[in-house]
């Protein structure tokens, strides 16, 4: 929901940029570094929903061959790995954000558009993705265990 809210913001701003620029040749200065940091939003806002709905691309041509414990085993395996991995990226992207906000970092252009709120969509939006992952996780070892 808070993907879409921003997708919608993102449509106004370059919506009003496109009217200003071909309508009254007067274009609105920042679009651009304000629609980067938008969609830094949309995307990793998002990621923790697309797992939830299971919406993340599945290659099956050899998973589709294992017997069902096969399959179950390598859910498994790969909720396992994908908590690890986002986790350490939720770890190490927070770190970054923090010094983001403490230094106040914006985009270099004609409107200065701060950064830093950008840099914090990141380990947000990895958090939520792994701990989407922990359930998924907790899922599996209980399917299969109960087999």
């Amino acid at each position: 929901m808070v993907s879409a809210i921003f997708i919608f913001a993102l449509m106004l701003i370059v919506s009003g940029d496109v009217i200003g620029r071909y309508v009254f040749s007067r274009p609105l200065w920042g679009t651009l570094e304000a629609a980067e940091s938008i969609l830094v939003f949309v995307v990793f806002l998002g990621f923790g929903y697309t797992q939830f709905q299971k919406g993340n691309i599945r290659v099956q041509i050899l998973t589709s061959r294992l017997p069902l414990r096969g399959r179950m085993v390598l859910d498994l395996l790969t909720n396992v790995l994908g908590l690890a991995m986002f986790a350490l990226i939720t770890y190490e992207t927070c770190s970054h954000a923090i010094l983001a906000y403490q230094i106040g970092e914006e985009s270099v252009g004609m409107v200065r558009v701060p950064l830093w709120p950008s840099r914090f969509a990141i380990p947000l939006g990895c958090f939520f993705l792994a701990t989407q992952f922990t359930i998924d996780a907790w899922d599996s070892l209980r399917k299969l265990s109960s087999r």
